[in-house]
């Protein structure tokens, strides 16, 4: 896995940094169930929402499931090509 810290800093503040670093193990098992489903860019998702990857993996698998039940099965598309939409995860 290649995450870009700095990425995360751009879009975060030093509280937010602090709390992925408390939770890398969550955010981490979140990452990996985000690529089992498919996704390829899944560190890329993690640098600009890394909020809904805090989380625990159960939780956060159960909504991502729901999640793709709403927008049906071209999910990694539409996903992909509105990442706007992360925003509606959680």
């Amino acid at each position: 896995m290649n995450i870009d810290f700095d990425k995360i800093k751009y879009n975060y503040d030093d509280d937010v940094l602090e709390l992925i670093r408390n939770n890398i193990e969550y955010c981490t098992e979140n990452i990996h169930y985000l690529k089992s489903l498919g996704f390829d860019n899944s560190e890329e998702i993690f640098e600009k929402f890394a909020l809904i990857f805090i989380e625990n993996p159960d939780e956060f698998k159960e909504k991502m499931n729901k999640f793709i039940n709403k927008i049906g099965s071209d999910y990694i598309e539409i996903l992909n090509n509105n990442m706007e939409l992360w925003f509606d995860l959680f």
